[in-house]
């Protein structure tokens, strides 16, 4: 797998991405978010929590807390026995004689106490209760242990700890004595900053990213926070997960019709939604609809049984509804070209097909797809859309997913895959897409549309081959006309029938294809 090729590819969709197994350390530009207000403030909130400014401040705490400011205010109290603080001797006398001498226990003292509820601390636990209060709001459901830890690396980690420093810190008595205002005044994130003790600087640091970011809404400020600290899986199989995921809805994104997509994320009900006419795809990442959990027969055995397994669960789900029936398809991500691992996932996704065949009855093949990185060509793709299983590689994934998807504009899908490749082939080589079609029409006798779509149905097409065939156009080789080459002899069977001539084959980079073959898949 090219991890560096697959990253470059999901980089775009990362920033929807909140699973738990993942850490803020990519730098990606954004266009357009185009979330929902919830799911804006869910984005908000996490990357506000994940921020140096907050980060700074919890580090800072420890020292701040040792040197918290306070103001000295005296007075004046009745002692007896034990004295607090400077004794007020004039005071003493008179409060002795107005008890008639009896009492030289007594004493009037004026002890000096130490006032903390002052603007600037009250800015510094302003600001600790909404880091308190945020992260409580999203839910994160993290074990106490994780105080413990020295080093974090998950995203879900590096928040928690830095939550369980502040609920810590939040318990000094200090704070007892200090107001929470309801709303930060100018003049009071003035005296932070012109504090002497210059620890107070990350909490007004802290707050004014917090006041951009959910008072003022500055969304200048929540691109740039985002954009440097979009989260990357931890591990490449995940990774080749959302790859596939993404794969996905890029297909959906192309055909007319209306796609919503919400974070990548634990407790929503679907990942994403697509609309067209009379059809309606549900798109389930890591989750699944309530109605497998109900037809599962795995789960009746394990219920008499002292092991709690819990119920497994396919990478993808998506969920049809076309023209008043409701089906499902099962895909399942693995990321290899081991020849034996490949053949142990299909028997995965014949367990799934089998474990939930009350929720598949209504599915036609394919009910489960299988993708891989690489190991298992498709010789006949219409013969192998026929099975329970599909099985797809990344060179032929976005081709084998537009036929399970159930949508009725492939065609335009795979003119539109051609115009960016074309596209491609200018940037790269300076060759115009007229030019391209030009020569491939004349070469390979056939129209400039037949030309379009045979360069869309090859999957792994890149401007590399176009450059390559072109140069096999314009500077042949002269010797090739007396080698065996597929577009220059007439192929007969042991009987003499003509079964391919030049006109069949078309040729993309070093390979030649058989136009026939490629119309049939």
């Amino acid at each position: 797998m090219d991890k560096k090729a697959i990253l470059e590819f999901i980089k775009p969709s990362l920033y929807r991405y909140f699973f738990n197994e993942a850490v803020p350390n990519l730098h990606v530009p954004l266009k357009e978010l185009g979330l929902s207000d919830t799911d804006i403030n869910f984005l908000k909130t996490v990357h506000f929590l994940l921020s140096p400014e907050v980060e700074n401040l919890v580090n800072e705490l420890p020292k701040l807390v040792r040197n918290l400011s306070h103001s000295t205010q005296k007075e004046v109290i009745e002692c007896r026995g034990v004295v607090r603080g400077r004794i007020d001797w004039n005071l003493t006398l008179k409060e002795r004689y107005s008890q008639g001498f009896n009492d030289p226990s007594l004493f009037i003292c004026q002890p000096a106490t130490k006032m903390y509820d002052l603007p600037e601390n009250q800015l510094l636990k302003f600001i600790l209760w909404k880091i308190r209060s945020l992260t409580e709001n999203i839910e994160l459901s993290i074990p106490d242990e994780i105080i413990e830890q020295e080093e974090w690396r998950r995203w879900v980690d590096i928040i928690a700890s830095r939550y369980y420093k502040v609920k810590n810190i939040s318990r000094h008595i200090y704070f007892q004595q200090i107001s929470l205002p309801r709303i930060i005044k100018p003049r009071t994130l003035q005296k932070a900053y012109r504090h002497r003790n210059q620890s107070y600087d990350q909490a007004a640091d802290c707050y004014e990213l917090y006041e951009k970011l959910f008072i003022t809404n500055d969304q200048e400020v929540l691109h740039e926070l985002i954009e440097s600290q979009i989260f990357e899986p931890l591990n490449n199989d995940k990774l080749f997960e959302i790859y596939v995921l993404i794969k996905i809805l890029n297909l959906l994104e192309k055909i007319s019709g209306e796609l919503e997509i919400g974070l990548l994320r634990p407790g929503t009900n679907y990942t994403a939604r697509y609309t067209s006419n009379d059809l309606e795809i549900c798109i389930f990442y890591q989750k699944m609809p309530p109605r497998f959990i109900g037809c599962s027969k795995n789960k009746e055995i394990f219920e008499y049984y002292d092991p709690n397994v819990s119920l497994r669960r396919p990478d993808i789900l998506l969920k049809f509804k076309k023209e008043d029936k409701t089906f499902y398809r099962i895909i399942e991500v693995k990321r290899t070209n081991e020849r034996g691992y490949i053949v142990d996932s299909v028997y995965k996704v014949l367990g799934y097909l089998n474990d939930f065949e009350k929720c598949l009855k209504p599915t036609s093949n394919p009910q489960g797809v299988l993708v891989i990185w690489d190991g298992a060509n498709i010789k006949d793709m219409n013969n192998a859309l026929k099975q329970p299983v599909l099985i797809l590689q990344d060179k032929n994934m976005e081709k084998g997913l537009l036929n399970i998807l159930e949508t009725d504009d492939t065609y335009s899908t795979i003119l539109e895959s051609v115009e960016n490749l074309l596209k491609n082939v200018e940037l790269e080589y300076n060759i115009s897409p007229e030019e391209v079609l030009t020569l491939f029409s004349r070469n390979f006798m056939a129209t400039i549309k037949e030309v379009k779509i045979f360069m869309g149905l090859i999957s792994d097409l890149t401007p590399e081959d176009i450059f390559i065939t072109i140069n096999w156009i314009k500077y042949p080789d002269r010797s090739r006309r007396f080698v065996s080459q597929i577009n220059e002899v007439t192929i007969r069977d042991k009987d003499g029938n003509v079964i391919s001539e030049p006109k069949d084959w078309i040729k993309f980079g070093e390979k030649w294809y058989d136009k026939r073959e490629l119309l049939k898949n």
